[in-house]
């Protein structure tokens, strides 16, 4: 578990100009395919860019590593585990995914 640790710390180091360029993916791209009154899950979140920057009723993220929870905005449901495993939600409740 540390090995799997000390990938997620390292797998992506944190770049600014990363989440700007997600600010601006997500107002003038995703906006268009996202309900503003709906829900949105974004699996492998990492670090939280997309999910932080779309406008949705509900926002739901999920990663393996448990350490992307302290990058989300209040508000955001947080789920750690494989991809595989989404019994935590309704059927068709989502009404966009992105998995990255």
């Amino acid at each position: 578990m540390a090995d799997m640790q000390a990938y997620f710390e390292s797998r992506l180091t944190p770049n600014p100009r990363r989440e700007v360029l997600w600010q601006i993916l997500c107002r003038h791209y995703f906006s268009g395919m996202v309900p503003k009154g709906g829900c949105v899950l974004e699996l492998r979140a990492g670090y939280g860019h997309f999910i932080n920057n779309i406008e949705a009723k509900r926002k739901i993220a999920m990663d393996l590593w448990d350490g992307f929870r302290r990058r989300l905005q209040p508000g955001i449901e947080a789920h750690v585990g494989v991809v595989e495993d989404l019994s935590f939600l309704e059927d068709r409740s989502v009404d966009f995914c992105l998995c990255q």
